[in-house]
């Protein structure tokens, strides 16, 4: 079963938005993007995996190519719209 979109911490979120900006990154990439440590990017990639939101596919020996599932997709568009309203309720 899908975890609920209230448990994802703010580095899934992050990792997330940058595999949907480039799916082709490495994770040291990501690492560099994010500000975090390269093994704590693919901590965060298996647990995404395990989740059902994120796949992976070889593009050949050495490099991954990581892909959002719909379920991913929904979990972005709901942590979008409930920061929305968050900052419509400041004004």
């Amino acid at each position: 079963m899908l975890k609920p979109m209230t448990d994802v911490k703010q580095h899934e979120y992050d990792l997330l938005n940058e595999i949907a900006r480039d799916s082709l990154g490495t994770q040291a990439h990501l690492s560099d993007r994010l500000g975090i440590a390269v093994g704590s990017v693919n901590w965060y990639i298996k647990r995404l995996i395990n989740r059902g939101w994120v796949k992976v596919s070889h593009l050949d020996r050495t490099r991954l190519k990581y892909d959002l599932t719909s379920e991913d997709l929904r979990v972005i568009t709901q942590r979008m719209m409930s920061c929305a309203r968050d900052s419509l309720k400041v004004y």
